[in-house]
């Protein structure tokens, strides 16, 4: 199965006053693996965030600025209608968001690469780069912005959600994504733009891919001859 973003599987949401947020509900049904992020004020203590299906997510490295941005990834995650993810706390400013995809690797970690960058000022930044070890991964960008909106980012990726910063009440996030076909061993080095000079937080990642079982592979025959040649069951993909 090749990854795939699940239609219904993604929320995002931002404080209207700065306090406690709670995303739209998503329908994670089928996910084998979340992402989950929060951009929240660095000046205070971090917003408690939590799932409302009981998943404990890995951290990816926090990346800040005025911006904390928090990203997380679940493996095998618990599923299901009505899934949201909040950030609690009062001037904590947050944004937070879910997405959810099919086809990732669940026999081990699926984690593979990571890398960052920070601003505190300009409107545009790279990411840095990642190397994915693996054939056809999947690539997540994640963005925290205080000042601006009409996030892009290049490089062939998709974007899945976002929110424009809003001033009093929440700052700027969002996310993208690319399956990286083929692509093993080349780095990915894409940056990101914004309208309004400001801190910046962003977040790169990668993940494995399910292995494909059942296919058919072909031997090639001997000396082109014709002996030994023909289509084969492959059960582990």
């Amino acid at each position: 199965m090749a990854i795939a973003l699940l239609a219904a599987g993604h929320t995002i949401a931002g404080s209207a006053a700065g306090n406690t947020i709670v995303s739209p509900a998503a329908d994670t049904t089928g996910a084998s693996l979340l992402i989950e992020a929060c951009a929240d004020y660095s000046g205070v203590g971090a917003s408690t965030f939590t799932d409302s299906k009981g998943n404990t997510p890995t951290a990816l490295t926090t990346r800040t600025t005025n911006a904390r941005l928090r990203s997380w990834y679940v493996s095998s995650p618990i599923v299901g209608t009505g899934h949201t993810v909040q950030s609690a706390g009062t001037g904590v400013f947050g944004s937070v968001l879910i997405a959810a995809f099919s086809g990732v690797l669940t026999s081990s970690s699926p984690f593979d690469q990571q890398n960052g960058n920070t601003a505190s000022s300009g409107t545009s930044l790279s990411y840095n780069s990642v190397t994915p070890g693996f054939n056809d991964e999947l690539l997540i960008a994640i963005l925290g912005n205080e000042s601006g909106s009409n996030y892009l980012i290049d490089s062939g990726f998709t974007l899945i959600d976002r929110i424009s910063y809003g001033s009093g009440a929440h700052f700027g996030l969002g996310l993208w994504y690319k399956v990286n076909s083929g692509g093993s061993g080349v780095a990915v080095t894409p940056t990101a733009s914004w309208t309004t000079s400001g801190q910046t937080a962003l977040e790169i990642a990668t993940f494995k891919p399910a292995p494909v079982t059942g296919q058919l592979f072909r031997v090639p025959t001997m000396n082109g001859l014709g002996a030994g040649g023909g289509f084969f069951h492959n059960p582990l993909g």
